[in-house]
């Protein structure tokens, strides 16, 4: 995956002149900065005041994220992300990265939407998305928006009802930017919850696993 991120980005960079390709290298970049932390793990905080800014991270050549905002969840912290009024990337970040208040109103209005819906599944979280990747893949995320709460569907269901494979509809959902409202938890195998974030056991499958007790609650 990090390997095909940088490779998509210089295609990009190639078949693009001015600024028509710099929203699709943004999400290029943070899907390998995605890869990068899933590979390693969690990237750890920067040393007491030296802050989180863009200008921080990149310095050092870490992957430090920048988030609009950082809130609580019952399995740890969620991040995320915006620009120009939509959301771009939602991530399940460590627990020892500090709370961040949302720095827009828009940011705001998420934090709002993914708070209700952990407190009662059945509140939709209706929000604009910038959901940045191939043809297939949003046909996939698409598809998975349609999935109610409280149900699943296999990755065969969704395989068919595309017109793809099952294994291709796993990797879109492997690279799903914004889990939780585009509800890649909601797909499992047949015989078996399956994977979440492209891993099998851990951390991820408890997440998992939580997300589709509380939608069977609720």
């Amino acid at each position: 995956m990090l390997k095909k991120s940088f490779h998509g980005l210089f295609q990009l960079a190639s078949h693009h002149t001015g600024a028509g390709w710099i929203r699709p290298a943004r999400a290029h970049i943070m899907r390998a900065c995605e890869s990068y932390r899933r590979i390693s793990g969690p990237t750890p905080p920067l040393p007491p005041g030296e802050g989180w800014g863009e200008e921080a991270a990149w310095s050092r050549g870490t992957s430090v994220p920048v988030y609009d905002a950082i809130i609580a969840a019952p399995f740890g912290r969620i991040g995320i992300r915006t620009e120009l009024g939509r959301v771009t990337d939602i991530d399940f970040v460590a627990e020892r990265l500090p709370l961040k208040a949302p720095r827009s109103v828009f940011a705001r209005r998420v934090c709002r939407a993914l708070r209700a819906y952990l407190n009662d599944s059945r509140r939709p979280v209706d929000l604009p998305l910038a959901l940045e990747g191939s043809a297939h893949q949003r046909r996939v995320w698409r598809a998975l928006i349609r999935i109610p709460a409280g149900e699943v569907r296999s990755y065969g269901d969704i395989a068919r009802r595309i017109k793809s494979s099952p294994r291709a509809v796993g990797g879109a959902c492997r690279t799903n930017p914004i889990p939780i409202i585009v509800p890649c938890h909601r797909v499992v195998a047949k015989h078996a919850i399956g994977g979440f974030m492209g891993q099998r056991s851990g951390s991820a499958l408890a997440i998992k696993r939580w997300l589709l007790a509380h939608e069977r609650r609720t």
